[in-house]
């Protein structure tokens, strides 16, 4: 029984040293998300490359493409220049991270597709008053009279205590 607890025990200590620790994965830069976008009637908004770079890496370069559907819109720049629609944008960050040695890796690659809404902004017209009384007197005629505050044609000099009625 001595001799099966020892090796039980041995077996365990020898598991235990032998097993190495994981390797740490190597330092990759961040890429931030790409928010949704909203643009003004036949407005364009730009969107840019990003990348963050982590304790003990290197960016060595970064660059964009976006597609609408299969169509490239930019590829491999540093902007593009986006119009409303839904869009497929691939980030690419070239860099290079510290090695435990202290050496410098061989350039590595990440790639970060995402996909990015373009907007169109929905204007209200804006209101306007085409129609202008010089006095009461016109008011009345126009029979418009009394005037309230948000009709056509109401402006401050047709109300003289500003409550809101003109031309009481």
């Amino acid at each position: 029984m001595k001799k099966i607890l020892t090796a039980l025990t041995l077996g365990v200590a020898l598991v235990a040293a032998g097993a190495a620790a994981p390797a740490s994965a190597a330092p990759t830069p961040s890429v931030p998300t790409i928010s949704d976008r909203t643009v003004s009637s036949g407005g364009t908004t730009t969107i840019t490359a990003k990348a963050t770079k982590r304790y003990g890496t290197k960016i060595i370069a970064k660059s964009i493409t976006a597609k609408r559907g299969s169509t490239v819109i930019g590829r491999n720049k540093s902007s593009i220049r986006l119009s409303a629609g839904t869009y497929r944008v691939t980030t690419k960050v070239k860099y290079k991270y510290r090695k435990a040695n202290g050496t410098w890796s061989k350039v590595k690659l990440r790639l970060n597709t995402q996909t990015v809404v373009v907007k169109t902004k929905v204007v209200s017209k804006p209101r306007t008053t085409s129609t202008y009384y010089k006095n009461c007197t016109a008011v009345r005629d126009a029979g418009a009279a009394p005037i309230y505050r948000g009709d056509p044609g109401y402006a401050a000099h047709l109300d003289r205590d500003g409550d809101g009625v003109g031309c009481e």
